[in-house]
Order: structure tokens, then C-alpha cells, then sequence
């Protein structure tokens, strides 16, 4: 248990449940471990596919818990870093979003509302209804 920079009692303390384990002390093991090993660990079993009631349990659980969510951003950042910034740096645009934008338009001519209506369901079809700071730079200077 040196390695990790604990003692052994104290390791058996935190496999035991009688210590709660500090979120450094975690994210030092976290480090290591694969999502399958750290279900294996911490629920003994192997990770099976989880279905859209998990995904529930887990937000549910992680809005009620600040421990449990502390760990569930830890594993997020550690196994999805890349794709969680991708996609919190884009917005993707809705029917409801159109629907405003053509209320907006309601003052301006029949034919100028159809007409940027119909750029503006272009622009998002090419843009796969998602909308981002790269997507939009692109626009401005011309780079579609």
C-alpha cells in the first residue's frame, strides 16, 4: 500500500468501509484501471451493457450523491476527456429552435422569411443540426 501512500490498515479500513476513501486517494487508483476493472472492484462482476434505466439510476444517483458524482466526473474525464469536450462545446439546434427563429421572422415579407428559413434549414442540415465555435468560425470566414 506504500505505493498508493497509505498504510496497509489503512487500505483495509477503506476496503472494509470503515474510513471513507478520499477522492485523491481514488483518483490515484483510477488512474490505473480500466472502467471493466473498477466494475469488477467496486461491484465484484463483470460490466454488462447498461440500458437507458442505468443511465437513469446513474444521473439520479449522481444528482442525490456528491460523492458518487465526484466519481462519475472523474471517470468521464478520464475515459471520455475528448469526446465530453467535443460535444459541451457544441449546441444542437431544435425543431423548437426553428420554429422561434421563423416567429422572429414573422415582421418581414412572406418571401424573406421563406427565403431565410429555408438558408437556415440548409445551414443546419450541412452542419448536422449542431452548432459549434469551429462550425461557426467556418461560416464567417468563408470556409464551408
Amino acid at each position: 500500500m506504500s505505493k498508493w501512500g497509505i498504510s496497509k490498515a489503512t487500505g483495509w479500513r477503506y476496503k472494509k468501509g470503515l474510513r471513507e476513501t478520499p477522492k485523491e486517494f481514488l483518483e490515484k487508483v483510477l488512474q490505473f484501471l480500466a472502467p471493466d476493472e473498477i466494475a469488477r472492484i467496486v461491484y465484484g462482476k463483470k460490466i454488462e451493457k447498461a440500458d437507458i434505466n442505468d443511465l437513469l439510476k446513474v444521473v439520479n444517483t449522481a444528482v442525490e450523491d456528491p460523492q458518487f458524482r465526484s466519481l462519475l466526473f472523474m471517470m468521464l474525464n478520464r475515459f471520455l476527456r475528448d469526446y465530453v469536450r467535443q460535444n459541451t462545446n457544441s449546441y444542437v439546434v431544435t425543431e423548437e429552435d426553428l420554429k422561434l427563429f421563423d416567429k422572429i421572422l414573422e415582421q418581414k415579407s412572406k418571401a424573406t422569411r421563406e427565403e431565410r428559413l429555408r438558408h437556415i434549414k440548409y445551414a443546419m442540415r450541412d452542419f448536422g443540426f449542431s452548432l459549434s465555435l469551429d462550425s461557426v468560425q467556418c461560416v464567417i470566414k468563408g470556409n464551408n
